[in-house]
């Protein structure tokens, strides 16, 4: 496995934002990048969307200094 991750981990992107759940890992939907599909919520709004682990850590992480 070339990823730290699973489905139900808490996480935030490297650079900061807001705690993400993560849905399922795989491919995202139109290409061959191995990732995370993630949702999190704003508001009342839920959101959804992909990314690479690579901009990921776990949400106890301290975010990168920028």
């Amino acid at each position: 496995m070339d990823h730290e991750f699973t489905a139900r981990d808490v996480v935030r992107l490297k650079t900061g934002g807001p705690d993400m759940i993560i849905e399922s890992i795989g491919p995202q939907r139109h290409g061959f990048t191995n990732g995370a599909w993630c949702i999190w919520e704003v508001g009342d709004q839920k959101k959804r969307d992909f990314f690479e682990f690579v901009a990921l850590c776990h949400a106890e992480t301290k975010p990168m200094d920028k």
